[in-house]
């Protein structure tokens, strides 16, 4: 009788051991979840900053797009008022001055 008090009072024992070290075990583990997670969090980060570049990158092409169209139309003027120039008084050189060309200004 005595024998199986001790056996039953060490087997408690013994289960208690197997669940703390079990819980141990549980708890390096959620650790090392947490950590994971900490780690995808800067990852998460990393790509937010990585998507407000590429918004800035779209956003200056978006200004581009809409830049070009009106530097080619300016351009185009250019070669109209250029082609309205008499053969004889054509030159090369344009006047910041006065934005057209020097036979107008004589500058």
């Amino acid at each position: 009788m005595v024998l199986a008090q001790v056996l039953a009072l060490g087997g408690r024992a013994l289960v208690l051991e197997v669940w703390a070290l079990g819980l141990e075990e549980l708890a390096m583990v959620l650790e090392e979840w947490a950590m994971v997670l900490e780690e995808w969090a800067m990852v998460l980060e990393e790509w937010e900053l990585v998507l407000e570049e590429c918004a800035v990158v779209l956003g200056v092409w978006a200004i581009m797009m809409e830049v070009w169209p009106l530097v080619l139309e300016v351009w185009v003027m250019g070669l109209e008022e250029w082609a309205m120039v008499p053969e004889g008084w054509r030159c090369r050189h344009w006047c910041w001055r006065c934005r057209h060309w020097w036979w107008r200004c004589g500058h």
